[in-house]
């Protein structure tokens, strides 16, 4: 494992089985702590994405998301989600405690029906506008319906920021 340290920002170089390199970025802080666990590291390919993971004998689990440990979920069953939807961006101001639905707000791919190129828009032919909706923790919600996909966009958007805003300060403390 290398390693090039800017400030208050390092990027870790780790081997992938000797094909490729893998880098992924953590806080200088947590580079100790990284460099501690450094034969236990190794890259996860999972649905197209790249995660960090550890072999973590302290844990019930034998196998660990890096991102877990720096928020020190060791043995919790909550969840780490990744503000710029990124995996190997481990900087903590990146991390936060997050419900699977949760999740699924900031997430920036779209579902493979969507025609409209914007989570959470689309067309209804019925009404002849675009409508701004999404589901979270188990309620559908419908924000309206629009002339413009560009209003429908910015609503959705909108609401999905108030709804994240709201999971993350339920979790603040934890």
């Amino acid at each position: 494992m290398n390693y090039v340290v800017s400030g208050d920002i390092t990027s870790v170089f780790l081997d992938r089985n000797g094909t490729e390199v893998v880098e992924f970025i953590v806080d200088t802080k947590d580079l100790d702590f990284i460099k501690s666990l450094d034969s236990n590291l190794y890259c996860l390919e999972n649905g197209g994405r790249q995660y960090i993971m550890v072999y973590y004998r302290g844990s019930r689990r034998e196998y660990v998301y890096l991102s877990r440990l720096i928020m020190g979920l060791e043995n919790e069953k909550k969840m780490v989600g990744f503000l710029n939807d990124n995996p190997l961006d481990l900087r903590r101001e990146n991390l936060f405690f997050v419900s699977e639905s949760g999740k699924q707000l900031y997430r920036k791919s779209l579902n493979s029906n969507n025609t409209s190129g914007i989570r959470g828009v689309y067309w209804s032919e019925k009404e002849k506008r675009w409508i701004a909706a999404m589901k979270h923790n188990g309620k559908r919600y419908r924000f309206g319906r629009f002339k413009t996909k560009e209003e429908a966009a910015r609503v959705i958007e909108e609401k999905r920021r108030e709804f994240l805003s709201v999971e993350m300060s339920s979790n603040e403390g934890n």
